[in-house]
């Protein structure tokens, strides 16, 4: 699905306010809109789940994101350009220094 660039930066600077990035892991920021994630069953304000294949998603806005695009969005403002590598091969260790962009 293509977007605008409109929606594009709206979105990223959402990912921006909406997320804390600590340990590894997406944490709702103190006063973000998103709430608790219908798929977070513990206590805590971290943001998303990881589903049955072992992939960590968050939602924002009504919309379920890749947890791993998330965060190299939020650290380097734009989107991966195509599928993210974890370079350990551990799809749960979402710490930027474990994604990488794939060669096309």
């Amino acid at each position: 699905m293509r977007t605008t660039k409109m929606y594009d930066t709206f979105v990223l600077r959402e990912i921006k306010n909406a997320f804390e990035f600590r340990n590894g892991i997406l944490y709702w920021a103190d006063g973000a809109e998103g709430g608790k994630c219908r798929h977070n069953l513990n206590d805590d304000d971290h943001a998303g789940y990881f589903n049955r294949e072992g992939h960590y998603r968050v939602q924002l806005g009504g919309t379920e994101y890749q947890g791993a695009r998330v965060v190299f969005a939020w650290f380097y403002g734009r989107w991966p350009r195509g599928p993210l590598k974890f370079k350990n091969g551990n799809k749960q260790d979402l710490r930027i220094q474990n994604l990488e962009e794939k060669k096309r």
